[in-house]
């Protein structure tokens, strides 16, 4: 009998907690009580990258070996951090072994790539990365079919981006499907480009309607800011949350999405207590009421834990009223401050030394002031008088900025 058999299997467990994979794949043959307890902590994250660029016949021999095998390793898997499938594109007509590695893709995902994930059935966060100019579109509805018919999948993470910066739009690009995904509690969609309408209204805000208990939802439109577009087609958050008779978000975070008063207040929930924010430079106007957020945020009761702004040109008394409502914030980040009058700037940078970080003295762990020009927001209290006064405070930076960008 071996030697281990003697260990209780909770100190056991503890001991392989501090080992790396590498570590412990070799234990797996050891007996069957380190097969069930290792099994789990290997193969509980998965890469996926079947990529015709950098070809990689270890993941096609996994795709194929999980779909046509009795297998029980892929009832382990619970996170898919990255599904890359890219073909066909970016090498020279006379390269003979690129196009067998395109011919052993397609094959792959044409035949086994659906049955495989329909095996992810314990399968609970996805990341999912799509390149309109490299992937190929006919995979996408079957791709998204399996993974939304897995019943304990409750985290979806869609990135959409693209290599060729002279694109014009995303209108004619097939998109990832996201209208039969149902029962999340957290949605994230970050987009290289401007998200058009249509994927909004059909898409996003088919998920999150059919998605009652969503508590975490980030939407990050244009991450390149450098490609923002002069008509600007992604809805607000009112429109993707028209539907849900009262959201209970917890988290959010919003890149160059519209953000107007009407409505705002019904979106908000008291249970809000993480807040991020991008807004494109003020010389690029944005539909987003700043001063009705912190009000609506002051008339819900939410007490965030984290604050972090990226580009404000308004609403400052308001977010300072907002601040000095409760005790309590954490990380409190707000760079790019700049009004178009100076007085108005310095006066509620006054108001935040003298109220706000006194009042959140006790929680703040980390401070990030960042104005676009000199004034009373830069300079406020001393670096030592102010982590003085935080006890808690690990991380303070207070400086000026010549630009900011999404």
């Amino acid at each position: 009998m071996p030697a281990t058999s003697y260990i209780p299997t909770e100190v056991l467990s503890s001991i392989l907690d501090l080992l790396p994979p590498k570590a412990l794949a070799p234990l797996r043959t050891v007996s069957t009580t380190f097969l069930d307890l290792i099994n789990p902590r290997i193969f509980s994250r998965l890469t996926l990258n079947v990529d015709t660029l950098n070809y990689s016949e270890k993941d096609l021999n996994l795709i194929k070996s999980f779909s046509t095998s009795s297998s029980t390793v892929s009832s382990f898997i619970k996170t898919v951090r990255e599904v890359e499938l890219y073909t066909g594109l970016g090498h020279d007509e006379d390269d003979n072994d690129y196009f067998i590695h395109v011919k052993a893709v397609e094959d792959t995902l044409s035949g086994d790539l659906a049955i495989f994930l329909t095996k992810l059935q314990n399968l609970e966060t996805l990341r999912w990365s799509h390149n309109v100019d490299q992937e190929p579109s006919l995979y996408l509805i079957t791709i998204a079919q399996s993974l939304s018919a897995i019943t304990k999948l409750q985290n979806v993470s869609i990135r959409i981006r693209s290599y060729d910066d002279d694109l014009a739009s995303l209108e004619h690009y097939k998109l990832p499907p996201l209208h039969t995904f149902k029962n999340l509690s957290s949605l994230s969609v970050s987009c290289f480009y401007d998200i058009p309408t249509a994927y909004c209204n059909k898409q996003i805000a088919t998920a999150i309607t059919a998605s009652p208990e969503l508590t975490r939802f980030t939407l990050r439109n244009v991450v390149n800011f450098l490609l923002i577009p002069l008509d600007k087609e992604c809805t607000s958050l009112q429109n993707l949350f028209r539907n849900v008779a009262s959201p209970q978000l917890i988290t959010l975070t919003l890149g160059y999405v519209p953000l107007p008063a009407a409505g705002l207040k019904q979106i908000l929930s008291h249970k809000l207590k993480s807040l991020i924010i991008f807004t494109p430079i003020n010389f690029y106007r944005l539909d987003f009421a700043w001063a009705k957020l912190f009000t609506c945020l002051s008339e819900t009761r939410a007490e965030l834990s984290t604050l972090h702004i990226t580009n404000m040109d308004a609403g400052m008394n308001e977010m300072v009223d907002y601040l000095s409502s409760y005790r309590g914030i954490k990380t409190l980040v707000i760079r790019g401050i700049m009004k178009d009058r100076q007085d108005q700037e310095d006066g509620a940078g006054v108001r935040f030394w003298d109220k706000v970080v006194t009042l959140h003295k006790g929680s703040l762990t980390k401070l990030h002031i960042q104005p676009y020009y000199e004034g009373s927001w830069s300079f406020g209290p001393s670096k030592e008088e102010v982590k003085e006064q935080c006890s808690s405070l690990g991380k303070f930076i207070c400086e000026t900025c010549a630009r900011i960008g999404l």
